[in-house]
């Protein structure tokens, strides 16, 4: 079973800041329909913008503490999600730099 990470938009606040704002469903044995969480990340660390029983966050906070399934085993499923971030915010700034030419 794979969990998904998707990425639903940018938001710039127009104070040099921008906010990537993912939906993550990770999906679990137990579970009929996999747990769906509302994360954000402006590249430093993650916030939960969605509503949870505590059960369903410590379920959550257990799989961030998780090694990633990556090559590089040193990291975490947060650290993987946090660098994401950070590339796709990278990447949206890149885009909005070729649209201005």
């Amino acid at each position: 079973m794979k969990n998904i990470i998707k990425l639903d938009k940018i938001e710039d606040l127009h104070n040099g800041i921008n906010i990537a704002h993912f939906t993550l469903e990770i999906k679990l044995p137990n579970y009929e329909h996999g747990l769906i969480f509302k994360l954000s990340s402006a590249g430093i660390n993650l916030r939960i913008e969605s509503s949870h029983l505590i059960k369903e966050i410590n379920l959550l906070l257990e799989w961030l503490n998780k090694s990633s399934d990556n090559e590089n085993t040193l990291k975490d499923n947060e650290s993987e999600i946090i660098s994401y971030a950070k590339e796709m915010i990278r990447c949206n700034k890149k885009l909005k730099e070729i649209k201005k030419f």
